[in-house]
């Protein structure tokens, strides 16, 4: 690993934006050049009745493929994960499919299908075990350096 911290060793990369209308969804490209694997995750704000009534329920899954476009990208096997239980909406879940040393394709992508009554709140991936030098977070999803802070032994602030 790359220094010491969590931040340097991993990259954000933020793949859905909040969404409230039927939809299926295909998220950013992530390139997987020079990173062990990426951890996906979404956060679901509500989850409606009629989704968890239906056999899919709210799903999301990764696809894999060797172009920067997700046009001709294939699901990955193991990869489908759904909010699916319940007889009432139900509200903050999470959720998260780890790729790790993907094999088939560079590139991989997230798609998230939500229906009528349901809210994604957005959808993050991150990489990590990256092999090449400490990272340094995107300012396209942090506005600077004030956005997080990687610290060492901290002392009470004062």
């Amino acid at each position: 690993m790359n220094g010491l911290n969590l931040l340097s060793n991993i990259e954000f990369v933020r793949t859905h934006s909040g969404a409230s209308s039927a939809q299926t969804s295909t998220g950013t490209v992530i390139d997987t050049a020079n990173c062990e694997g990426v951890l996906f995750v979404a956060s679901i704000g509500t989850a409606s009745t009629a989704t968890l009534a239906d056999t899919t329920g709210l799903p999301m899954y990764i696809s894999a493929g060797d172009t920067t476009s997700s046009t001709g990208h294939s699901q990955l096997e193991g990869t489908l994960v759904a909010v699916t239980t319940g007889a009432t909406a139900l509200t903050n879940k999470l959720l998260a499919v780890d790729v790790y040393r993907p094999t088939f394709g560079r590139y991989l992508s997230n798609t998230i299908t939500i229906t009528t009554g349901d809210v994604l709140d957005g959808a993050i991936a991150i990489k990590y075990g990256v092999r090449k030098g400490a990272v340094t977070q995107s300012t396209t999803y942090f506005q600077s350096t004030g956005s997080y802070a990687a610290v060492a032994s901290p002392s009470t602030a004062s």
